[in-house]
C-alpha cells in the first residue's frame, strides 16, 4: 500500500481516546499551567472581559520554551513533500520546536499534500484555536494518534500564531499614485496564483494586509486561526441536534453565528472573508475588516422610492467607486471583490470608471483592467449582490473613546481597551447599526446608509441604492498604542480623518447622536475649519507680500490712469472709515474691499465698469463668492493698506476659490474635454449659451500642456473664474427648464460642466451645492423621488461622454466617399 493510501484508511484503533463533548469540561482541567504566568492561568469566562493588551504574551512564551514532543518521523516529511536535503536536516535537529518549525515551513510551501484533510482525531479545542499552549496540550493528549496530515494542520497553525506575535511594528511598502486621472496602489509582492482550488480569498486577502504593512503568504492565512478564551473554547464542541427532513436521520448542526464561522476554516469551498475576520485581525494588529453589500435591484422595493432600474445601476457605480476611492486614498488598502464566485482584488480606478486589478487564477504580477459596471451590474441585476472588502487601522479619536472612519457614533473604545456599543439608536432601531458577535470580537452593521437616530428616513442615501455596511473590531487591541497615537494627532490630522468620516460615512466621531448637538459641533467645527483656513490665508498674503514686487503698468492709458485713481481714492477711504453701526460698517469694508479688487482687474485690462450700479452690484456678488465676511474690518483694512497687499490677497482669496489642485488638474482638463464633446452646437443659439460654450471652449485651451508637458494653472484659474459667471448667467432663469427636449440637452450640458467644476475645484463646492439647491427650489423638488430633481452626481463627463455624438464609422466614411465620387462622375 502506498504511504499515501495508509492515512486515507478508516481509522480502527487508538492509542488514547479522543475527547466527547461531556469531557470537554474535564479536557480543560489537564491543562498544564504550572510553567504559565497569572495572566494565562485567569483566562476569563467572559469574552467582553477578555485580557486587552498584548494578551496572548504568556501563552506564546510557554510555547517557545515547551519540550512537547511533536511526534514527527522522517515517514511525516516524507509525506509532506520534503526534500532530500530537507530530510537530513531533520535527522540532525534535537529540539522539538525547531523540527516542529521546519516541519510547518515545508508544508506551507506544499499545502496541496496535507491541507482540508482530516482523520477526525483531533479535538475541536485544538483543532480551532490559534493559540500555541493549546496546541501543545492537544499534542501531549492526543499526539501519538495523530496522522501527518492533523501534524500539518496543527504545527501551520501554530507556527503562524508564533509569526504574528513576534513581527514587529508594520511598514506597509504600497504607494499610492495619482496621475492622469488614475488612482493606484503599486508595491505589492503577490505570490503569480494561488495555490488552493478555492484559496482566491486568501490571495485577495494576503494583499490586503500587506497593504498594513503585515507580510503573510496565503498559505499562512488559511492556517491562522483565532485566539479562543475559555467560554469560547467550550462553545467548540456545543452542537445542536435536529431531525433531517429527506433522510430522516439525526445530524449536528451548527447553533450559533460563531460555530457556523469556525466549518469556513475547515473547508475548501467558496469562502466568505467576514467568517475569517476574528483570525485576520490577529494577523494585523489594531486593523479594521470592513465590508459594503450593495443588494440586488428589487423592482417592488425601488419603485415604491420612484428609482427606475438604470438610476439604481448608475448610482451603485457611483457608490462602488466612491467606496473605492475611499479604500485607496484613505486607509491604503486595495479591495477584495467577487467577480463570479472568485475574488479579484481591485488596485487601482481611473476617471473613466475601469478598475485595475489582480487575479490569482492568471498571474498576480500582472495588472489587469476592467470597467466596473461590466463587473457590478450582472450581479445587481442578477440573483447576487455586490461585496466590497478592504482594511484600515484602527484610529482613535482624540477623546480618547471614538473612532474615525467608521459607520457609526455609537462605537466606543473603554478605559480597558473593550469595543462597547452606546446610545438608544443602536439598539433600537433596525436601520441603524447591530451589535452582534463573531468569536470574541464585535460585528457592527448599518443599513442603509442613515444615521438618524429618531425615525426611518423616506429614502435611503446614495440616490436609493440598498446597502449594508459591516466593520469587525478584534476582541484584542492594544489599547495603550491607540491611546499614544490619539495624543499625537495634530489638530490639522484631527480634522482630516473628521471629513473622511462624515464625506464615506455621514457620520461625526465623537459627537453624541442627539440631533442639536450634532448640529452645534458640527457648526463649531465649521467655524474652527474657516478660522484655520483664514489664518493660513493671511499668512501666505504677508509671505506674498514679503517676497512679490508690486506690478507698474507702463505707460497707462486714459482708462487705466482714471481705474488708479479710483483705487487709490477706495484704498484712502478704507483707513479712515468710522460708521457709527458696526453691522453696516463691516458689510461696507467688504464691499469696498471687493470694489478694490474689481478696480484693479479693470485696470489691467484697460477698461471700466459699465456704471456705479454695476460695480456695487458685482462687488456685492464677489463678497459673496470669497466669504469675505469670514474676516473682521481691521483685516480688510490691512489688505487695503497698499496696492502689493491688495494684489496679493486677491491672488490668494480669488486662486483659492477657484484654484484646481495640481493632482486633479489632469483629470479636470480631460473630463472638461468630453463635456465640451457633448455640448450642442452654439449658431443660432442665444448670447447666454455661447458665452457658456465658449467659456468650456476656453478652458480646455487654457489646461493644455505647453511644449514641456506642463499645465498653466493660473490661466485654468482665471478661465475658472469666466466659466462659473457665465454658468451663473445662463442657468439664471432656465432652473424650471426639463420638458422640452432641445433645451433640456443644453441645460444638462450646463450641469455637466457644474458638476466637474465642483468636483475638481474643492473651493467651488459649496457654490455648486448652493446651484443645485437652487434649482431644485426652482422645480419643487425636494427629494430624489421627484422626477425633476437633480442631482448634481448623475451629471458630469461620464453623462457627457454618453451624450456626446458618435463618430462616424469607417465603413460610413468610405460609403460618404464612394458616393461622393458617383456623385461627381454623374456631373
Amino acid at each position: 500500500m502506498h504511504e499515501l493510501e495508509e492515512y486515507r484508511q478508516p481509522y480502527v484503533a487508538e492509542k488514547r481516546p479522543l475527547p466527547s463533548p461531556d469531557a470537554l469540561t474535564e479536557d480543560l482541567t489537564i491543562f498544564d499551567y504550572d510553567d504559565m504566568d497569572a495572566a494565562s492561568k485567569n483566562m476569563p469566562d467572559d469574552p467582553s472581559r477578555a485580557p486587552i493588551a498584548n494578551p496572548n504574551t504568556a501563552s506564546y512564551n510557554h510555547a517557545r520554551q515547551s519540550a512537547t514532543s511533536y511526534f514527527l518521523t522522517e515517514s511525516d516529511f516524507s509525506r509532506i513533500g520534503a526534500s532530500k536535503e530537507e530530510i537530513e536536516q531533520f535527522k540532525t535537529l534535537k529540539n522539538e520546536n525547531e523540527k516542529a518549525e521546519l516541519f510547518a515551513n515545508i508544508a506551507l510551501a506544499h499545502p496541496q499534500n496535507w491541507e482540508f484533510r482530516s482523520s477526525g482525531r483531533i479535538p475541536n479545542w485544538a483543532l480551532y484555536d490559534g493559540n500555541p499552549i493549546i496546541i501543545d496540550q492537544a499534542f501531549r493528549t492526543y499526539g501519538e494518534n495523530f496522522t501527518t496530515y492533523d501534524k500539518a494542520r496543527l504545527l501551520t497553525t501554530r507556527a503562524t500564531s508564533l509569526k504574528a506575535e513576534k513581527q514587529a511594528e508594520p511598514e506597509p511598502s504600497v504607494t499610492l499614485k495619482e496621475e492622469n486621472g488614475k488612482v493606484e496602489l503599486t508595491g505589492f509582492n503577490p505570490p503569480p496564483y494561488q495555490t488552493s482550488a478555492n484559496g482566491c480569498w486568501s490571495c485577495s486577502m494576503q494583499m490586503l494586509l500587506q497593504s498594513q504593512g503585515y507580510n503573510f503568504s496565503q498559505e499562512e492565512i488559511r492556517s491562522h486561526r483565532p485566539t479562543h478564551d475559555n467560554r469560547s473554547r467550550k462553545q467548540l464542541m456545543k452542537m445542536e441536534q435536529r431531525v433531517d427532513k429527506a433522510t430522516k436521520t439525526t445530524v449536528n448542526t451548527p447553533s450559533t453565528e460563531f460555530e457556523q464561522s469556525k466549518f469556513a476554516y475547515d473547508s475548501n469551498t467558496g469562502q466568505e472573508m467576514m467568517a475569517h475576520a476574528e483570525a485576520i485581525s490577529g494577523m494585523a494588529k489594531n486593523s479594521l475588516l470592513h465590508e459594503t453589500e450593495i443588494m440586488k435591484y428589487e423592482p417592488e422595493v425601488a419603485r415604491k422610492q420612484g428609482i427606475t432600474r438604470e438610476d439604481y445601476l448608475k448610482h451603485a457605480e457611483a457608490f462602488c467607486r466612491k467606496q473605492i476611492l475611499h479604500a485607496l486614498r484613505n486607509d491604503h488598502s486595495p479591495v477584495s471583490m467577487l467577480r463570479g464566485g472568485h475574488y479579484i482584488t481591485v488596485v487601482g480606478i481611473d476617471e473613466n470608471n475601469h478598475i485595475l486589478y489582480k487575479d490569482s487564477q492568471k498571474d498576480q504580477n500582472k495588472t489587469y483592467e476592467m470597467s466596473l459596471s461590466s463587473l457590478i451590474n450582472p450581479r445587481i441585476n442578477g440573483a447576487t449582490s455586490v461585496k466590497m472588502f478592504w482594511m484600515s487601522k484602527i484610529q482613535l479619536c482624540k477623546d480618547k473613546t471614538s473612532i474615525y472612519g467608521i459607520p457609526t457614533e455609537d462605537l466606543k473604545m473603554d478605559t480597558d481597551g473593550r469595543m462597547i456599543v452606546t446610545g438608544e439608536s443602536t439598539r433600537n432601531y433596525s436601520h441603524m447599526m447591530q451589535p452582534g458577535t463573531s468569536v470574541n470580537g464585535r460585528m457592527i452593521q448599518r443599513n442603509n446608509g442613515w444615521n438618524e437616530p429618531f425615525g426611518a428616513p423616506e429614502l435611503f442615501t446614495d440616490g436609493g441604492i440598498i446597502k449594508n455596511e459591516k466593520v469587525y473590531f478584534p476582541k484584542q487591541v492594544d489599547a495603550e498604542l491607540l491611546k499614544q497615537e490619539s495624543a499625537n494627532l495634530s489638530d490639522a490630522e484631527h480634522e482630516k480623518l473628521i471629513r473622511q468620516s462624515q464625506e464615506m460615512f455621514n457620520v461625526h466621531p465623537g459627537m453624541q447622536t442627539d440631533t442639536e448637538k450634532y448640529s452645534r459641533d458640527l457648526d463649531s467645527l465649521n467655524r474652527e475649519k474657516q478660522k484655520l483656513d483664514r489664518e493660513d490665508k493671511i499668512s501666505r498674503i504677508e509671505d506674498m507680500v514679503k517676497n512679490g514686487k508690486q506690478d507698474v503698468i507702463a505707460n497707462p492709458s486714459s482708462k487705466q490712469k482714471k481705474a488708479e485713481a479710483s483705487l487709490q481714492s477706495l484704498m484712502t477711504t478704507a483707513l479712515t472709515t468710522e460708521i457709527k453701526n458696526p453691522t453696516q460698517s463691516t458689510r461696507n469694508m467688504q464691499i469696498l474691499f471687493a470694489k478694490a479688487l474689481l478696480i484693479d482687474n479693470y485696470a489691467k485690462q484697460n477698461k471700466l465698469p459699465a456704471s456705479p450700479a454695476a460695480l456695487n452690484a458685482e462687488a456685492a456678488d464677489l463678497r459673496n463668492k470669497l466669504s469675505l465676511d469670514e474676516y473682521p474690518d481691521s483685516t480688510l483694512q490691512s489688505f487695503l493698506s497698499d496696492r502689493q497687499t491688495l494684489k496679493a490677497a486677491g491672488n490668494i482669496l480669488i486662486g483659492d476659490t477657484y484654484r484646481v489642485p495640481d493632482e486633479r488638474m489632469s483629470s479636470y482638463v480631460n473630463q472638461m474635454k468630453e463635456v465640451a464633446r457633448s455640448m450642442m452646437p452654439k449658431e443660432g443659439r442665444t448670447q447666454k449659451y455661447i458665452d457658456f460654450y465658449d467659456a468650456v471652449q476656453n478652458v480646455v485651451k487654457a489646461g493644455t500642456p505647453n511644449e514641456n508637458g506642463l499645465v498653466d494653472s493660473e490661466a485654468v484659474k482665471q478661465a475658472n473664474i469666466k466659466l462659473m459667471d457665465k454658468l451663473d448667467t445662463y442657468i439664471s432663469g432656465k432652473e424650471k427648464v426639463r420638458f422640452h427636449t432641445d433645451g433640456q440637452k443644453r441645460f444638462a450640458n450646463a450641469l455637466d460642466a457644474l458638476s466637474v467644476l465642483g468636483l475638481h475645484a474643492p473651493g467651488l463646492e459649496s457654490r455648486v451645492s448652493d446651484t443645485v439647491k437652487k434649482i431644485n427650489t426652482a422645480r419643487e423638488a425636494k427629494s430624489v423621488k421627484n422626477k425633476d430633481f437633480v442631482d448634481i452626481s448623475r451629471f458630469g463627463s461620464e453623462r457627457a461622454r454618453k451624450e456626446a455624438p458618435k463618430e462616424p464609422s469607417k465603413t460610413a466614411e468610405k460609403t460618404t466617399q464612394k458616393n461622393a465620387k458617383q456623385t461627381k462622375a454623374l456631373g
